[in-house]
């Protein structure tokens, strides 16, 4: 899937991203951290990671279906968790990408809630597409988080 050197990379850029979000209790920043982590992919290797946006759907400790709005990476249709909240579920976890697969697949969903969900993955689509173009619209902590990883690294990683 990945060359050995990227493989390398991937891992210990996710690592420190996750240590950063611990270490500073950072939650509900799935848009930040998935930019960071595809901006600092895609500039160590062009095209390498996507942004993808969706649901994440899992069965919680009383047997509720409980679903988030997020967004991710992937690399080569393999989903990268770089947001630590998330990850962290302990609960087996369901990605959809798609309006149309939640709802093909994913039973039970009334009409508010799907109105809902088209609301909510449409504004994050929106979000990433603006953040993607102009880094003002998304930068509540990304230097940050691009200083300690730098620091980690003890190197430059370009992801600007």
């Amino acid at each position: 899937m990945f060359n050995n050197d990227m493989e390398v990379f991937v891992n210990m850029l996710l690592k420190y991203m996750h240590e950063y979000q611990i270490k500073n209790n950072i939650k509900s920043k799935c848009l930040n951290h998935t930019l960071f982590f595809v901006d600092a992919c895609n500039n160590k290797k062009k095209n390498y990671c996507k942004y993808e946006v969706g649901c994440v759907f899992y069965i919680d400790n009383d047997n509720n279906l409980r679903a988030i709005v997020h967004c991710w990476c992937s690399i080569n249709g393999k989903i990268i968790e770089p947001s630590y909240e998330v990850s962290s579920i302990k609960y087996k976890k369901v990605y959809y990408n798609s309006i149309k697969d939640i709802f093909n697949n994913v039973d039970g969903i009334d009409d508010k809630t799907k109105k809902w969900l088209i609301k909510q993955i449409s504004w994050f689509n929106i979000q990433l597409l603006k953040c993607s173009k102009n880094k003002k619209y998304c930068t509540e902590g990304y230097n940050e988080l691009q200083d300690f990883i730098i620091n980690k690294f003890n190197s430059k990683i370009d992801v600007k």
